[in-house]
């Protein structure tokens, strides 16, 4: 016999997914993830970014506004993916511990929405950059003599930042929206949504 999926019954006696049917219902989704990984690492290692300007001619990049100093990051790259990865993990593990979502398709599915966000934005994100190869404001200071190989000194535009963490914390948002259910009809609440706007403002912090 079929166990009942009564949302009534004990959760002892609730039929909860199997993990490795849930791996195999998202294995499309998880094989394209794992391509655009790959992508994004060919794309750092073996492309450069365009050399919009010829800083080794003398004079070409006086007017340019790239003769700031090197100062530390407010947000660093590290401190960006810990956040991109702690606050979405508690999140889904609030979700399913207190919320009582308990369900491997539903942490599938939010870990598949993260990372594929992530991972495309990534991409779209360097492409960019090495086709407009706009230079930093602190280009010299960060380049120290060598203009020429100085490929980082060239990607400024768009912001990797500020795209990685739109990327996450938007769909943190969306997720965060879902489990309160902020969009059905009786349950609309202006705190829900402020709440899950917290996302938001850490994607506005970052950036």
């Amino acid at each position: 016999p079929v166990p009942s999926m009564s949302t009534d019954a004990p959760d002892a006696l609730r039929p909860r997914s199997s993990l490795a049917a849930t791996l195999r219902a998202y294995a499309a989704d998880w094989l394209t993830i794992a391509c655009l990984v790959l992508v994004e690492c060919g794309i750092q290692r073996f492309t450069r970014p365009r050399h919009r300007y010829n800083c080794q001619l003398a004079g070409t990049c006086e007017d340019a506004d790239v003769h700031y100093p090197l100062v530390p990051e407010t947000f660093t790259f590290g401190m960006v993916v810990a956040m991109a990865l702690v606050v979405p993990t508690l999140t889904v593990l609030y979700a399913q511990c207190v919320l009582r979502a308990r369900s491997w398709v539903d942490a599938s599915a939010a870990a598949c929405a993260h990372l594929g966000a992530v991972t495309l934005t990534m991409v779209i994100t360097d492409i960019t950059k090495n086709v407009v190869g706009r230079l930093r404001p602190n280009f010299f200071a960060l380049c120290e003599g060598d203009l020429e190989h100085c490929g980082n000194g060239r990607q400024s535009f768009p912001s990797g930042h500020s795209s990685a963490s739109f990327a996450v914390f938007t769909v943190l948002f969306l997720y965060v929206c879902g489990k309160f259910g902020v969009v059905q009809p009786g349950k609309r609440r202006l705190y829900k949504v402020l709440l899950a706007m917290v996302a938001l403002f850490l994607g506005f912090t970052i950036a």
